[in-house]
């Protein structure tokens, strides 16, 4: 029996250790916004040999003399005045909508705080990283299952997936539940629950996180 204990014991630290080495260098960044009320917050996991730091950030406010005052903003928005029709398909507007918003977080003030815990007293969250890793693009946006799915504004959310700073792969997801998202969703809900369970702050409250 002793011996069988001990083999377990074993097996348990082994597997550990082959999940850490699994997950480190690994990261997930996450951008989310809702258009209605103009929350945005950040969420990054960056995986360590025995843990992961967890960032947090969330909008306050926009210094909207400054960013009005800016030179290339005003150039930008020169640009997008002209412009006669509005097709978001088109990959010019996309791209100097991008560049607008670019500038904008330059001139935005954001609250962050961050959390360090180790794979041994989250194992589930650890395994959850893992699947992330492991899955798609077309798996994580789960597509074809949701296209008769309508939300009116709701929350827009884009994660990257990388490993040693190289971006793996990317994915997007509009409000995501549990039924249309169900890794996504797990993944938001594990990491605020894990936040607000240590913390225990009004830092990032579901009305500023719309909901999740």
């Amino acid at each position: 029996m002793k011996n069988f204990t001990l083999s377990f014991i074993f097996i348990v630290f082994t597997c550990q250790a082959l999940f850490s080495q699994e997950l480190e260098g690994k990261q997930v960044a996450l951008r989310a916004y809702t258009s209605v009320n103009g929350n945005e917050f950040f969420i990054k996991t960056i995986c360590s040999k025995d843990s992961v730091r967890i960032k947090f950030k969330s909008k306050d406010s926009v210094a909207l003399n400054k960013l009005k005052n800016d030179i290339v903003y005003k150039k930008l928005m020169r640009s997008f005045d002209e412009i006669k029709q509005f097709d978001l398909t088109n990959d010019t507007l996309k791209n100097l909508i991008y560049r607008i918003d670019s500038v904008t977080v330059v001139h935005t003030i954001y609250h962050t705080d961050s959390v360090l815990i180790a794979y041994s007293q989250f194992p589930e969250y650890s395994k959850l990283l893992g699947n992330l890793f492991k899955s798609s693009k077309a798996a994580l946006e789960n597509s074809e299952n949701i296209k008769d799915r309508i939300i009116l504004d709701g929350t827009n959310m884009t994660f990257e997936f990388s490993h040693n700073k190289l971006i793996q792969f990317s994915a997007k997801a509009h409000s995501p539940d549990e039924k249309s998202h169900p890794l996504i969703y797990d993944f938001l809900k594990s990491t605020m629950e894990i936040y607000r369970n240590i913390r225990k702050n009004t830092f990032l409250t579901k009305e500023e996180t719309s909901g999740y």
